[in-house]
This record gives structure tokens, sequence and C-alpha cells, in this order.
């Protein structure tokens, strides 16, 4: 009896490993994380009017408020969350002043796997945080649900694999083994 053993490493897909960078970090500047969703528009969900016209990406909004913050040197600023859990920014100087509104979250939707089907791609719901530094404003961006939404990913993969390759091949997640053992005796072989 023999068999083939074929291993398949899944890579991820561009559009993923962008944003597994940034949850990575510890923070990211405002001026970073604007070029990232700016450059990132297509990871976002469509704007729709009421009148269903298409109002462009939703990472628009989040891109513009963004560059609303503005640090000064010797300012000073306070930072809160509201009752909705949008994160308020203040402060300024006796001749500037900044206040800006971010929201608590935003979600992404993105393919995981290189080579996956087009139609597979996954929502990933983004925490957004803002740490502020003496004269900075740093954000921070977490995915609580990104394990969840990965085993997802791999159970789809599987399945597209399992279609692909038919019946005749076992096809699973991690490492399989198996031991041939001797039969019980009385047991019928």
């Amino acid at each position: 009896l023999t068999s083939d053993l074929v291993v398949c490493k899944l890579e991820p897909h561009p559009r993923l490993a962008r944003w597994l960078a940034l949850f990575r970090a510890d923070s990211i500047g405002q001026r970073d994380l604007h070029r990232h969703i700016v450059g990132a528009l297509e990871d976002f969900p469509p704007l729709v009017g009421s009148d269903g016209s298409d109002l462009g990406s939703s990472g628009s909004p989040l891109a513009g408020q963004l560059l609303k913050i503005d640090v000064l040197k010797g300012g000073s600023f306070t930072h809160h969350l509201d009752e909705l859990g949008y994160s308020r920014v203040s402060g300024g100087t006796t001749e500037n002043q900044v206040t800006a509104k971010l929201p608590p979250g935003f979600r992404i939707r993105v393919p995981w796997f290189i080579g996956a089907r087009d139609t597979d791609s996954y929502g990933i719901d983004v925490m957004l945080g803002v740490k502020i530094g003496k004269e900075s404003v740093f954000l921070e961006l977490a995915a609580p649900s990104l394990e969840v939404v990965r085993h997802e990913a791999l159970k789809d993969a599987v399945e597209h694999l399992r279609n692909l390759l038919g019946a005749d091949w076992l096809v699973g997640l991690g490492t399989l083994t198996t031991q041939t053992v001797a039969a019980l005796a009385g047991e019928e072989q």
C-alpha cells in the first residue's frame, strides 16, 4: 500500500499582510495610518447613499478625520472616550486649537490567502485606540477576533482543496500521523 503526501503552504494575501503588520505594531503615527488607509480603501466596505448611489469607500471619512488631528509643539492635548466609544482628541496653545473625533473601530474585508477563490474574503473588526505623546498622537490597532476569522479562512481553504482534489484525497489541517498495529486476537482482518 502506497500513498502520496502533499503539503500546501498557505501564504497570506498581500491585502491581509499589510493589516497584520499594523496589528503587530505597538502603535502607528497619525500620518502613517492616514497613508495606509488611503492606500487600502478597497479593504473598506462601500458607502451607499439613501438612493442607492455609490459614495465611495467607508475608509475615506476615517482618513479625513485623521487629517484633522494637528499636533503643535508646546501644546497640551487631552483624549477621552465619549458615550458611544468615539475618541475625542482636543488641545492646543493660545494661538491654535485642535479637535478630532475618531470612531472606536471600523471593519475591513480582505482575502486571506494567495490563490484562494476570488469570493473568499473575510470581515475583520478593527479596534482603534489613541495614545497621546508629548508632542504627537499615536494610534493603536487591534483585531480581537483575528484568530477566529483565520480559523474560518483555513476551514474554507480545506473545503476548497477537497472539492478540487476529489474523494480520493484526505485533506485536513495540521499534521496527520498514522500507525499500523497488529490485529487483536479473535478479530477478523
